[in-house]
C-alpha cells in the first residue's frame, strides 16, 4: 500500500499538497537573498582595502550597494513577502550594521576630533565630554537603552525602528573610540593657520620628498632646511 491510500470504507485520503516550482524557487530566494547581501558586503570592503579603487565610483558602488541590501532584505517584491525590520537577523545584518557604524561614524569621529583639540573652550569641553561619556559606557549598555529603555520615554503613538536605534547606538560607539583611539588623520593644505592649530606634527614635502618634520611650534619658530623657510616666507607673507 502506498502513502496516504487506506482500505477503510468511507475514509476519503486527503489531498497532497501540491509544490509548484514558483514555490519552490521563492522559498529557496529568501535565503539566496542572504547569501548575495553577505558576498555583498565582503566584497566591497575587500575592494576597498586597495588604494587603487578608492574614488567616486567607489563611494556610488557603496551607495548602490547599500539601497541593493535593503531591497534584498526587506522584499515585497518579485513575489516575495515585505519582511520587517524587527524579523531581520543572521549574518548580513551583522555585517551591515558593522559596515554602516564605522562608515556613518568615521566622519563623526574627525569632527569630534577636531573639536576635542579645537580653541573653543565651549566646543572643547562638550566634544570631551561626548567622547569620555560614551567611551565609559559599555557597549552592552548602549545596546539596552536603545532597543529597552529609549521605548519606555517616547509617547505611546511614537516608535522608532529597533533596527535603527541599534545602529544610531553603534555609530556613537564607534565613532567615540575612533575619535580617542588612537586615530592618525594626515590632512594635505597650504592653509598654515589651520595646521598650526589642529596638528600634533607637520611635514613639509617638496617634489615628492619630506624636507623637514616637526612639531607645529618648533615648525613655524625654527625651520631647519632654507626650503622650509623659502615656503613659509611666501605663504605666510
Amino acid at each position: 500500500m502506498k502513502i496516504g491510500e487506506t482500505n477503510v470504507p468511507g475514509i476519503v485520503p486527503p489531498p497532497r499538497p501540491r509544490q509548484s516550482w514558483r514555490t519552490l524557487f521563492f522559498d529557496d530566494w529568501l535565503s539566496i537573498c542572504l547569501t548575495i547581501v553577505s558576498v555583498l558586503i565582503i566584497a566591497m570592503v575587500l575592494t576597498s582595502l586597495s588604494p587603487r579603487f578608492w574614488g567616486a565610483r567607489l563611494a556610488v558602488l557603496w551607495v548602490g550597494g547599500i539601497l541593493l541590501m535593503l531591497l534584498l532584505m526587506g522584499g515585497g517584491y518579485f513575489g516575495l513577502g515585505r519582511v520587517p525590520t524587527s524579523q531581520w537577523g543572521g549574518l548580513p545584518v551583522i555585517l551591515m550594521l558593522a559596515v554602516l557604524s564605522l562608515g556613518i561614524g568615521f566622519p563623526i569621529a574627525i569632527l569630534l576630533a577636531l573639536g576635542r583639540r579645537g580653541s573653543l573652550p565651549v566646543t572643547r569641553a562638550i566634544c570631551t565630554f561626548i567622547i569620555e561619556l560614551v567611551r565609559g559606557l559599555p557597549l552592552v549598555g548602549l545596546l539596552f537603552v536603545a532597543a529597552i529603555l529609549l521605548p519606555l520615554f517616547l509617547p505611546p503613538d511614537w516608535t522608532i525602528d529597533k533596527l535603527f536605534r541599534t545602529l544610531v547606538a553603534l555609530t556613537i560607539f564607534s565613532s567615540a573610540y575612533l575619535a580617542k583611539g588612537g586615530m592618525t588623520m594626515v590632512v594635505v593644505a597650504h592653509e598654515m593657520g589651520f595646521a598650526k592649530e589642529v596638528a600634533d606634527r607637520v611635514v613639509y614635502m617638496e617634489a615628492g620628498e619630506i624636507v623637514e618634520t616637526a612639531p607645529p611650534d618648533v615648525f613655524f619658530r625654527t625651520q631647519k632646511d632654507g626650503r622650509t623657510r623659502r615656503f613659509l616666507s611666501r605663504i605666510l607673507t
